[in-house]
């Protein structure tokens, strides 16, 4: 995992607005999978600060389609690219301190 400071400095323009600056940030994400719609409510993304674009996080894709199967319709990115990792998808899941979690 990267350092909080290299992900400050980093910096990428916005594909859609050419304007802004792409931001490590969430938003939710739905996928269905067979007849079920599949919600993740604090999905990793990438976010224009003028537009408000978004870009799923590849790697989080990644391990969504992992944990859902291929039976899931994720779609890939048109462009892959390289960026810095957004926060740990699964850190939530890993520090769940609700009663009866394991």
């Amino acid at each position: 995992m990267t350092d909080e400071k290299d992900q400050d400095n980093w910096k990428e323009n916005c594909p859609e607005c050419q304007m802004g600056t792409l931001r490590s940030g969430s938003v939710p994400y739905y996928a269905k999978l067979e007849e079920t719609l599949v919600v993740v409510p604090d999905f990793p993304a990438w976010i224009c600060d003028i537009c408000r674009h978004c870009e799923y996080d590849e790697s989080a894709l990644d391990a969504l389609r992992i944990i859902l199967g291929p039976s899931a319709h994720i779609p890939a990115l048109p462009t892959p690219r390289k960026r810095l990792p957004a926060e740990d998808p699964f850190s939530g899941l890993r520090n769940d301190t609700r009663k009866g979690s394991k």
